[in-house]
């Protein structure tokens, strides 16, 4: 049985938690985002060409405040673009809005968007799936993929927070949305709904640790072994079993991503 996890930031990961569990399986898989440039770079070289292992490459909106100025006008979009087109990165991410960090009344507000704009059209001219981080903004999230995308854009929603519709919505741009360690959680009613109800090509499941964790550790201190439950929980909520959902969500991210 495989398992991907389709959103981990695993060089954040301590050497000692993946010295065993599930990232040591044979059919352990993981999509890596890419936060920085710099990031990615030391990322590929730390992999060693594991291909189990697979990058995105991005400038997180959060490091958008480490250099306020336009993509245009920053060495570091450069560095993005040129990362972004090699063969080994899988696709473009994660990029977007967070309007619990940067609201709208933010000074940085306008340029984050600029950079979650450029990142939808580098995406879409490579022709590579797009990570979306999105926090508190899907109505507005979903309206910039929908002006600036070009047809054949596709990607994923990491980290999904939002509501069954707008899931929905999302579907209706060739979009599929990750679950991750909230849904384990019994208070967390608008995920468990969504991850119950969106049809099966729409379904990813991640742990996007270590920032999420299931269980009682505290953010900042998810691990590998994190997908189990979220893959458990997802399979008990849609009344079919975790190898079923474990196969279901390989396949999802073969067709999005090219590999595997």
């Amino acid at each position: 049985m495989a398992f991907v996890d389709s959103h981990i930031h695993i060089d954040e990961i301590a050497d000692e938690q993946r010295s065993g569990g599930l990232f040591l399986h044979p059919n352990y898989r993981a999509v890596i985002p890419g936060v920085t440039p710099e990031q990615s770079k030391q990322t590929r070289h730390a992999l060693d060409h594991d291909l189990r292992l697979r990058q995105a490459i991005a400038l997180h909106p959060w490091w958008v405040e480490e250099n306020p100025v336009p993509p245009q006008e920053c060495a570091r979009w450069r560095q993005v673009c040129e990362l972004a087109a090699q063969p080994w990165a899988i696709a473009v991410g994660e990029s977007g809005l967070d309007h619990l960090r940067i609201p709208r009344n933010h000074p940085l507000h306008d340029l984050v968007e600029q950079w979650f704009i450029a990142h939808i059209q580098l995406a879409s001219a490579l022709d590579k799936p797009l990570i979306v981080h999105a926090v508190r903004c899907h109505a507005r999230v979903h309206e910039l993929l929908k002006q600036y995308g070009q047809k054949q854009l596709r990607g994923v929603i990491h980290a999904f927070s939002g509501s069954l519709e707008e899931a929905r919505q999302y579907a209706r741009l060739n979009f599929r949305v990750g679950i991750g360690p909230p849904v384990t959680r019994n208070h967390s009613s608008r995920v468990r709904a969504a991850a119950t109800h969106i049809p099966d090509w729409q379904l990813l499941i991640e742990t996007d640790a270590p920032a999420m964790t299931t269980g009682d550790r505290r953010p900042g201190e998810g691990i590998c072994d994190d997908l189990l439950p979220v893959m458990d929980t997802v399979a008990l909520l849609r009344g079919v079993s975790s190898a079923e959902i474990a196969g279901l969500t390989t396949e999802n991210a073969h067709q999005l991503f090219g590999v595997w």
